[in-house]
């Protein structure tokens, strides 16, 4: 006589259920991988060993975003773009825009080559920039829209005497009027991935 097994209902034991597992648990995995990837995206890349070539925008009057590099203009200072200026007769000027838009209009989103020279602390690349032959920064403090910090001084000299752009009224020198706004240089990197994603996390799940 064949016995049969004892279903588990007769005997108390309830049948065990399949494990699913919760909503936060199954974000777990791909989250931990976002992050990770994030972390290597973000980790700021260190000085190319050649030349930058790309298509430009332009952050400020010393700054540009190459490729996917942002690179600051070697030896010159512009006017922060917030920064103000007096012009011939006295009257206030956006000194910081015009300098901006002066190498938006040499540049536009054109190809510019950069020979990188250094890291500054924000992780920029300290370079010489070229575009269409021109130097860009002696093009931008022979215009009188950016002042000499270490090169062109020739060129400095040329545009006081001429009195060309922001030599033609009074203005603050840009690490000057950056140490009285107490302000930060402008043209710092874009927030760091990393930060935006540890924001994204803590808006989703801790609000």
């Amino acid at each position: 006589m064949r016995v049969r097994p004892m279903p588990a209902w007769a005997s108390g034991r309830r049948k065990r259920q399949p494990y699913v597992p919760s909503w936060s648990s199954r974000l777990l995995v791909p989250l931990v991988a976002l992050g990770l990837l994030v972390i290597w995206v973000g980790t700021p890349p260190g000085l190319p060993s050649g030349v930058i070539v790309g298509s430009s925008r332009v952050v400020d009057g010393d700054t540009l975003d190459v490729g996917s590099r942002r690179v600051r203009l070697v030896g010159i200072d512009a006017p922060e773009r917030a920064q103000e200026c007096l012009d011939a007769e006295g009257q206030s000027s956006p000194c910081g825009e015009l300098a901006r838009k002066l190498l938006a209009d040499l540049v536009g989103r054109s190809e510019v080559t950069c020979l990188p020279i250094e890291l500054d602390r924000y992780s920029r690349v300290i370079a010489t920039c070229e575009h269409a032959g021109a130097d860009l920064g002696e093009v931008m403090v022979t215009a009188g829209q950016a002042v000499a910090d270490g090169r062109y001084g020739d060129a400095e000299y040329d545009a006081r005497v001429a009195q060309r752009g922001i030599w033609a009224g009074r203005f603050e020198f840009p690490a000057d009027w950056r140490r009285a706004h107490q302000v930060e240089d402008a043209s710092g990197p874009p927030q760091s991935p990393i930060v935006t994603f540890f924001n994204w996390v803590r808006n989703m799940f801790f609000r």
